[in-house]
């Protein structure tokens, strides 16, 4: 399993009907992290996002009792199947 880190969306964005497509200058990203209560740097920092989303996977592999690896490195994925 991968984890992607989200922290904009294309500018373009299509609606559900093909058609309906149409030019969007809204940080829709940062409107969710406002929602979200994410720190307020993240709300229009794409490096602020993209690292708290990183501090919130480590804290859910912290929390999962080993059942949640992250591996970054070769020898990460060596240490996980030996």
């Amino acid at each position: 399993m991968s984890f992607g880190v989200v922290t904009r969306v294309p500018k373009s964005v299509v609606s559900f009907e093909p058609s309906n497509i149409r030019e969007c200058d809204v940080d829709l990203i940062g409107s969710l992290a406002r929602v979200a209560n994410w720190p307020a740097e993240t709300h229009g920092s794409l490096l602020a996002r993209a690292l708290y989303q990183a501090k919130m996977l480590r804290a859910f592999e912290s929390k999962s009792g080993s059942k949640l690896r992250i591996i970054e490195t070769h020898k990460d994925l060596q240490k996980f199947l030996h």
